[in-house]
């Protein structure tokens, strides 16, 4: 897949792209790339969230991966690899 050429298309692929499935504990949270908004980015089980999402997932469209760092009761999603976002998408995430 190619990268959205710009914010409008990005927002509306993550939108088809994010959902969630299931409820009460076994509720699934579906997260599409950072970056390109392909599905299948990342997927957890609402209580796995932190121990899923702060391992370092790479996107198979873009090539670039990111994980999500916890830290006293807030998080950040930041970047570990790949080309470099493109330039209309903001706020930019940070590289790790």
């Amino acid at each position: 897949m190619t990268d959205p050429a710009n914010m409008e298309e990005y927002n509306k692929r993550f939108g088809l792209g994010q959902m969630v499935t299931g409820q009460g504990i076994d509720t699934t949270m579906h997260m599409p790339c950072f970056f390109c908004g392909e599905p299948g980015f990342m997927k957890w089980r609402i209580r796995e969230m932190q121990t899923i999402a702060s391992k370092e997932h790479k996107c198979a469209a873009c090539g670039r991966s990111a994980k999500v760092i916890f830290q006293k009761g807030c998080f950040e999603a930041v970047q570990t690899g790949g080309d470099d976002q493109p330039e209309w998408l903001e706020p930019k995430m940070r590289r790790v």
